[in-house]
This record gives structure tokens, C-alpha cells and sequence, in this order.
């Protein structure tokens, strides 16, 4: 049965998400990073592989807010967060953040530790360097210039390791053809909050248990983020040496070695 898109709002905001699972007092919440199409449009892929929690736990997805302002931060997309998981009275769960979902994940881990019980880490980052600046340079010159078969190209090539990109290149670039104007400048709104990140001097703060995931080959965030982040928070630390920043869809064990860490 496919899954239910549905829609929450608050105050300030509406924001899309859909949940799976058993009606467990276990939440898991996946915090996905930046991408030019909603994941909404993928939620029975992400049903199917994240279907090992789905006896133990809700799983919960949410998307970015509905009408996402200008000059957005990391720490506001983390508020917005804060507030839905509030009006759907969720506590103390177990999150993934990956990419900028990473970001998100200690942003929230900082200003709301009632919210995290466990938290993993993957592909991300506490603050950005130049050379990261660059690329995400590099992506909006591209989104501005509304070059999206290059802009996919671009981002795709670092994401994914070349023997995955190789053989799922077709359906990769199949999933962000026709983007329009609203999400072409949601990207744009999201690539320059990871831009400007840094939560580095906030982190000695978070006090949920904590396992940061990189990956030796990212070509985004390489296996030093990973280090530096898990060092600051004096957290374990795993390393996927041969795979890049979409580890989370392409190493075999990922979800096992996320479930080891939420039931230890």
C-alpha cells in the first residue's frame, strides 16, 4: 500500500510528512539532506529501505516547510522541526540526519535535547571550509543560470561514488528532470544555509548519546568533517572508507549499523 502523504500546521508554517511503521512509543525521525525535488515523491523508496525499523519503531520523515523564506538557516529549518514535532507531542526519539539533515540533527540536538535520545550523523558537517564553499558556490552559479541538466550532472557526480552513479545514472537523472521554479529556489535557499553553516563552538553542548557516519570517499564532506564533528562532541566514530556521501543508500549494513546503535 503506498504510503500517505500528510500535512501539519502550525502557526507559522505547513509542512509535509509521511510515517510508517508500528504505532510504537519509539519514534525515528530521518532527517534527509538538500535535493532539487521533494522527498515526498520518494516515500515508498524510503519505506522500503528503511523497512528493518518499521517493527519497532514509527518512522517519520518530514519535508522542508511549505513557502520557505529567503536568507533561511540551518538553525531556523531546525526550529521548524522543533515545532512539528511539538504539535505531534513527540519526545526523546531517535533521529538520522544526513548531508544537511546532519546540520539540522545538531542544531536540534543543541536547542532542544528533550526532542533527541540517540542521534546519528551521516555525511555532514559542523562548519563549512573553503573548499565546500567552493562547490556549493559552484551549484547556485549553475541554479541562477537555471542550468538544471548541469546542475543535476554536478551534484549527482559528488554525491554518489562513479560506480553507482554509472549504473543508476539514468534513473537518477530521470528523478530531478522537469524541477520548477518554486523548487529550483528552495535548492538555492537551502545551498546557501549549508553554506553559511556552523554550529562547530555549540556542540560541547549537545548531551544525547551520538555516532557520527562518514565515509572516505565524500567529495562534499570528506571523512575530516566526520572526524572533526565526532571529536568536538567526544562521540564514536565510523568511517565507510571505500564509499562517498551517499553512503546512507549505498553501503549494504548501513541501516543494520544504525539499529545496533539505537538498541545498545
Amino acid at each position: 500500500m503506498p504510503i500517505k502523504i500528510e500535512s501539519l500546521k502550525t502557526e507559522r508554517f505547513t509542512m509535509k510528512f509521511f510515517r510508517f511503521g508500528s504505532a510504537s512509543q519509539k519514534k525515528f525521525i530521518i532527517i534527509p539532506g538538500t535535493s532539487l525535488k521533494s522527498v515526498m515523491g520518494f516515500a515508498d523508496s524510503v519505506s522500503e529501505s528503511y523497512k528493518i525499523f518499521a517493527q519497532d519503531y514509527e518512522v517519520f520523515l518530514f519535508d522542508i516547510r511549505e513557502q520557505l523564506p529567503g536568507n533561511y538557516r540551518i538553525q531556523d529549518l531546525a526550529q521548524d522541526l522543533a515545532e512539528s514535532l511539538d504539535s505531534l507531542n513527540i519526545k526523546e526519539s531517535y533521529i538520522l540526519g544526513v548531508s544537511m539533515g546532519g546540520m539540522i540533527a545538531q542544531c536540534l540536538a543543541v536547542s532542544r535535547p528533550d526532542l533527541a535520545r540517540k542521534i546519528v550523523l551521516g555525511s555532514t558537517a559542523s562548519r563549512i571550509k573553503p573548499e565546500s564553499v567552493k562547490f556549493f558556490d559552484y551549484l547556485l552559479t549553475l541554479a541562477h543560470e537555471e542550468n538544471i541538466n548541469n546542475l543535476t550532472l554536478a551534484f549527482s557526480e559528488k554525491i554518489y561514488t562513479p560506480e553507482f552513479f554509472s549504473k543508476y545514472r539514468d534513473a537518477i537523472l530521470d528523478a530531478n528532470k522537469n524541477v520548477n521554479d518554486l523548487e529550483l529556489e528552495r535548492f538555492m535557499i537551502l545551498a546557501q544555509a549549508v553554506k553559511n553553516f556552523d554550529i562547530y563552538d555549540e556542540l560541547d553542548k549537545i548531551k544525547s548519546q551520538v555516532l557520527v557516519i562518514g565515509a572516505g570517499r565524500d567529495k562534499i564532506f570528506g571523512a575530516d568533517y566526520s572526524q572533526e564533528t565526532a571529536n568536538k562532541i567526544g562521540c564514536d566514530l565510523y568511517i565507510y572508507e571505500n564509499y562517498g556521501h551517499a553512503v546512507y543508500d549505498e553501503a549494504p549494513d548501513y541501516k543494520e549499523r544504525i539499529m545496533k546503535f539505537f538498541q545498545e
